[in-house]
């Protein structure tokens, strides 16, 4: 996107929306489209943040990945985002086919060496029609040391964890991330965006078919699952969630899952042990 069409939108918004002079504004980008000049641009439409889709710093991982960028190319965007931005947020991946420890170690020491605001490490996901899900790799042994392996080296280098994949200097957690694991409203806006309000709990997205957005149609329909979405979102959030949010069919299950350490009680609330949180899936649906 260029300046040019950030500001346009920015125009739209503000035509309708007041802006909070201390809000977030993250731009997402990936380092082979960073260019100085047009996000030197970005700073002075209001972007105070930015998160860079790093993924990994080896090659053969980037490739593996599908991405077109190189570690210099990274290297150089980060260096210049920096630069320009005191708040840049990096996007890692772990547990990568034929991964090891030692490399995801290094991909976490290379990026804490560069001292971001905010790092987050996303495990792989197997997506259906991929062909990295042909290799059918389970989580593991291997992958919960990957881990715990995050989790110590960040936090030796100054980072906090607030959610499963997030980690963040002393007061730089994304806001946004926040407000989406806290259940706060949010506004979602273009194709295919998803929207939450909180007092109505109501939840909605736009159209994913081009021609129908265009043509100006939208949808809107009560959540079913808001007990599902309660326990999902609260369970991503490292303070897990109180007794309230479950029935007594699912405290049983949950204590059945603080015996498998899979959950844990803290502070009279159910939260994932590491071993949970690499199969937060698994554990919605015993719950649900």
């Amino acid at each position: 996107m260029t300046a040019e069409q950030l500001a346009r939108i920015l125009v739209s918004l503000t035509a309708s929306f007041q802006l909070s002079a201390d809000c977030e504004f993250t731009v997402e980008v990936n380092p082979e489209t960073y260019a100085r000049e047009k996000f030197l641009a970005y700073r002075s439409l209001g972007v105070n943040r930015v998160s860079l889709g790093v993924q990994s710093f080896q090659p053969r991982y980037l490739r593996r990945l599908g991405r077109v960028s190189t570690r210099e190319k990274i290297v150089e965007a980060l260096r210049g985002l920096q630069s320009i931005f005191a708040n840049v947020s990096l996007d890692l991946m772990n547990n990568l086919p034929e991964q090891t420890l030692a490399e995801s170690a290094a991909d976490l020491r290379t990026a804490v060496n560069y001292a971001p605001q905010h790092i987050s490490c996303y495990e792989l996901t197997w997506e259906a029609g991929t062909p990295l899900l042909a290799e059918n790799l389970a989580v593991n042994e291997l992958g919960e040391a990957m881990y715990k392996q995050t989790q110590e080296i960040l936090a030796e280098n100054g980072y906090v964890q607030y959610e499963i994949s997030n980690y963040a200097r002393p007061g730089f957690a994304s806001r946004h991330n926040l407000a989406y694991w806290s259940e706060q409203s949010y506004l979602g806006l273009g194709l295919a965006a998803h929207s939450y309000n909180q007092d109505r709990g109501w939840r909605w997205s736009n159209t994913k078919n081009l021609a129908d957005y265009l043509g100006k149609l939208f949808r809107r329909e009560p959540e079913p699952e808001d007990g599902f979405n309660k326990i999902m979102l609260g369970l991503r959030k490292n303070v897990g969630i109180p007794d309230a949010y479950l029935d007594e069919r699912q405290k049983a299950k949950a204590r059945q899952m603080i015996a498998e350490e899979l959950l844990i009680r803290q502070d009279n609330n159910f939260c994932l042990t590491n071993r949970g949180r690499l199969v937060l899936n698994q554990v919605l649906l015993e719950l649900m």
